[in-house]
């Protein structure tokens, strides 16, 4: 004899179906199950019931009124309905809103990128003329410079022109007094052979 005893056959759960984040209840005989069933049998084609038309069915049943309202929310949500009270035109309104609010967001991000890259190139342009201005300014102290330069050298120039010119002129009286003491000298010397 075996002393084990046989495992009891595996009993298959039954899965509760999710859609658009709402779980449909398993029960429909469980007070949930009720309402979701009323609201499926006033439902035809296009036409969703109202909660005035479900509470109509509902509350002659012996189902509690906020027990009702929530399941008919979870119903109207799980089926892909607009919430409730609202019909196509809020459902197109809000979504346009959305839209709206973000493409307002998208023109926010956007402007602040212009304005982002509107001050760096602001920034790059100013250091960009602050490096001209260096170079040009160093170019104009080395033309300053230089010209200091040419105008020192033209100075030497003119003073060494001027020194030769001196000297020339110097030795010129020198040789002009030298003739006439010269000339003295050989007329005194006549003079005295005379």
């Amino acid at each position: 004899m075996n002393n084990k005893t046989d495992p009891a056959p595996k009993v298959e759960r039954v899965k509760a179906e999710f859609k658009n984040g709402i779980r449909k209840p398993l029960k429909a005989d469980s007070k949930c199950g009720q309402v979701w069933a009323i609201c499926d049998g006033l439902t035809n084609g296009t036409s969703i019931p109202t909660i005035a038309q479900v509470f109509k069915k509902a509350l002659p049943a012996g189902l509690n009124e906020n027990n009702v309202k929530v399941e008919y929310i979870s119903w109207r949500k799980f089926n892909g309905h607009p919430s409730v009270g609202k019909g196509p035109e809020a459902v197109k309104a809000k979504a346009d809103a959305e839209k709206a609010k973000v493409d307002a967001q998208a023109a926010k991000v956007k402007a602040r990128a212009d304005a982002k890259a509107e001050k760096e190139k602001a920034s790059v342009d100013a250091k960009g003329a602050k490096a001209k201005a260096k170079t040009e300014a160093a170019a104009a102290k080395v033309k300053a410079a230089k010209e200091k330069a040419d105008a020192k050298n033209e100075a030497a120039k003119v003073k060494a022109a001027a020194d030769k010119q001196a000297k020339s002129d110097k030795a010129a009286a020198a040789k002009v007094k030298a003739d006439k003491a010269a000339k003295a000298a050989k007329a005194a010397k006549a003079a005295k052979a005379a």
